[in-house]
């Protein structure tokens, strides 16, 4: 398991530009966590997100919550100059209807670019909620069985008659999540990174990084106020971590 939890786009001194932008959907939303708020450009061929203000490290990209069509270039480069004729870095970035991602052997580069040419798109403009640009934290072993719970905002009632009524809410995954050996030092990083996060600051979860078809990956929160370490008696592994995640939108 991996959380994808130190996003460049959203550091402190981070500096964004991009091809286009609309006035109603601005390059601030893509700060925003909340996948409502979408940042929009005004064309669809040719336009990209630089990202620049310090040496980054990468092995990460994600688009979220998007309009991009599956006929669309879509790539991620790296480069230590603001030119891109022939970056020192590029890859392709798979399609997906909701979530772009592609993991790739770790790179720091000065500059970062997200590039989309996506002619086709009848929209005219494309749309994105989120980009994740960053590195990850390669959570310990998980136990074999886990659960992966789908719930409801639903809510029903019953007649004495045996009618129903309701309201229709939204679904989300909720699933429970146990590493059954941590050791000391696994544990400090885990404390360390939910004093960043917390229990409100979206993150990515890829519960199994390498199977991502499986089970795709989670933007969400730790679904509670505290994360609860169990001593046990293995003198390498001492520590067992049992906590929920919440997808949020």
């Amino acid at each position: 398991m991996r959380w994808l939890h130190d996003n460049i786009i959203t550091r402190t001194g981070t500096i964004i530009s991009v091809s286009s932008e609309s006035i109603y959907q601005p390059l601030v939303n893509l700060q925003d966590p909340r996948l409502t708020r979408v940042f929009r450009t005004n064309a669809v061929s040719n336009q990209w997100i630089v990202i620049s203000g310090g040496y980054f490290k990468a092995s990460y990209v994600s688009i979220l919550n998007h309009n991009i069509t599956s006929s669309a270039i879509i790539k991620v480069q790296g480069n230590n100059s603001n030119t891109w004729e022939m970056p020192e870095f590029s890859l392709e970035i798979p399609w997906d209807e909701y979530h772009l991602i592609l993991n790739f052997t770790e790179k720091t580069f000065a500059f970062w670019r997200i590039h989309i040419s996506d002619p086709e798109n009848i929209s005219d403009y494309i749309e994105i909620a989120n980009v994740y640009l960053g590195t990850y934290y390669q959570m310990p072993g998980m136990k074999p069985e886990q659960t992966i719970e789908n719930e409801t905002t639903s809510s029903v009632s019953f007649t004495q008659s045996g009618q129903c009524d309701g309201y229709d809410g939204f679904e989300f995954r909720n699933p429970s999540i146990n590493h059954p050996r941590l050791t000391n030092a696994q544990r400090l990083d885990i404390i360390r990174i939910f004093q960043t996060i917390k229990n409100n600051h979206p993150i990515i979860f890829l519960i199994w990084s390498n199977q991502l078809d499986f089970e795709r990956p989670i933007y969400g929160v730790i679904d509670g106020k505290l994360l609860s370490f169990k001593k046990s008696d293995n003198p390498n592994a001492p520590w067992s971590l049992t906590y929920k995640i919440r997808e949020v939108y």
